[in-house]
């Protein structure tokens, strides 16, 4: 009987001794004399939610297995079990281990935990560098307190600061999973990302960019202006590493001026003006075209100092830009 107890008390033992110690190494191109003297951990970068998850999910663990178990314990234990308890003398690897179990084992789970809280903290560091690094267009991100262990729920909105009514927003949805984040627009197209930061920051930039395109056109139908062509990648003109242009063309009330903006992540805001002909006094005259009538056509188009433009931000310097170009009623 004191046998039989003492066997009874072991798996006790074994749990008040466990101590776990668990750190993720991320791997990078840096030189060897840099790896060679690692950096001094901060005491900020202590996960406090990690440790509360990683705390709960053991406590559930051992409950499971002491209450699975048929007592006395071990005799009479699954033969799973058993051979479980032969995974550390014997040096079992991770193939043979996930071969007893049935089902997911608490490494994996830890480990699937601290890969999704890293990719979060990822996530918020690129979202709040752009914040602070780019004042036009302005990003905001509003994230969810009602989470899961292995996802979390970011929106990101996309503004220009005094048009928010005007110049609808760009609104994405960032559901930040493992390994991957699932990117939702508000028209429900679904694209997924991989954890590097890189293509996060590649992707808020491209859209970043194409907000000021929409913002052009929302602000040309407030306006009265026509939008003659509008198109969110452009094949023309150089090739960007990030992504793909966009350009818009809008026209004034009356036909006479035109507005060609091109805007890319890269290459910056281009704006081009296209006066009437009549008002361009430099214009070769053309032996070809005699009728005067033809003098109404809009000429050759003129690029905008737009560093030398007033105004606070782009879209308000657009505004000024248009009403210069609208005819007094």
């Amino acid at each position: 009987m004191r046998s039989a107890w003492l066997r009874n008390l072991t798996p006790l033992c074994y749990i008040r001794c466990l101590q776990l110690s668990i750190s993720l190494c991320h791997s990078t191109g840096e030189k060897k004399s840099s790896r060679a003297s690692p950096e001094k951990p901060k005491p900020d970068d202590h996960l406090y939610v990690l440790e509360h998850n990683l705390h709960q999910m053991m406590r559930e663990f051992h409950k499971q297995q002491l209450s699975s178990v048929v007592m006395p314990h071990p005799a009479s234990a699954p033969f799973g079990h058993k051979r479980l308890r032969l995974a550390g003398p014997m040096a079992y690897d991770k193939a043979e281990i996930s071969n007893l179990q049935q089902s997911e084992g608490l490494l994996e789970k830890i480990i699937k935990q601290a890969k999704h809280i890293f990719l979060r903290s990822r996530t918020a560091r690129t979202i709040d560098s752009l914040a602070s690094r780019i004042e036009d267009p302005q990003i905001q991100a509003h994230w969810s307190n009602i989470n899961d262990v292995y996802e979390s729920s970011v929106k990101v909105l996309i503004t220009s600061h005094g048009y928010e009514q005007i110049c609808k927003s760009i609104q994405l949805q960032l559901n930040i999973g493992v390994e991957q984040i699932r990117v939702v627009h508000r028209d429900g197209r679904v694209i997924t990302l991989s954890h590097q930061e890189q293509e996060l920051q590649d992707f808020l930039l491209s859209q970043m960019s194409q907000h000021q395109v929409h913002a052009v056109q929302q602000l040309a139908k407030v306006m009265g202006w026509h939008v003659l062509s509008f198109s969110n990648h452009v094949g023309l003109g150089p090739v960007e590493s990030i992504g793909n242009a966009s350009a818009i063309t809008v026209a004034s009330p009356n036909g006479e001026y035109a507005i060609s903006v091109r805007n890319g992540p890269e290459s910056g805001c281009k704006v081009l003006v296209q006066f009437p002909r009549s008002q361009i006094k430099d214009l070769p005259k053309s032996d070809v075209v005699q009728d005067t009538k033809w003098n109404q056509l809009r000429g050759p188009h003129k690029e905008v100092n737009w560093s030398k433009m007033e105004g606070r931000n782009f879209v308000y310097k657009m505004e000024l830009l248009m009403a210069a170009l609208t005819p007094c009623l």
